[in-house]
């Protein structure tokens, strides 16, 4: 947000790490073409550029006002790594689902064993097929997405 500078962001995931919130994700804000927020920010001169296969929330397409676009890139995947160090999210999904499949009335219904799907281990992205790791990797070779 304009009122944030590159401080947010050890803040923000101290006060995360600190609730012990379960998930988070994590997306850059971006001024979708057709909203008053892509108006306002091509008005001001603040757009990077008008690549629309880079609007996806996760490269840097405005100039923040309190902050440089390597600054938030930077904070953006200091978020990524500094939530998901001691557990992967796919590991935190699997224990939060445990947690949530253990509290169940139906849970004692059909008990079994739960064994992770084949493909489905811990490790990070391992959900995805590397997807998380190959699109971490290309933001930080490239943080502002030209």
């Amino acid at each position: 947000m304009d009122n944030h500078g590159p401080d947010i962001f050890p803040r923000m995931l101290d006060f995360l790490l600190e609730c012990e919130i379960d998930l988070a994700e994590f997306t850059v804000l971006t001024p979708f073409p057709g909203t008053p927020y892509f108006d306002e920010m091509k008005k001001s001169g603040r757009l990077l550029h008008e690549d629309f296969s880079h609007y996806n929330a996760e490269e840097v397409v405005i100039r923040p006002a309190k902050m440089t676009p390597e600054q938030l890139a930077a904070g953006y995947l200091a978020m990524w790594d500094g939530f998901y160090q001691d557990e992967t999210q796919p590991e935190k999904m699997y224990r939060l689902y445990r947690r949530v499949t253990e509290r169940s009335p139906f849970a004692k219904i059909g008990a079994r064993e739960r064994k992770p799907i084949p493909g489905q281990r811990a490790g990070d992205g391992a959900l995805w097929g590397g997807v998380v790791e190959a699109r971490r990797e290309a933001r930080r070779s490239n943080p502002t997405g030209e």
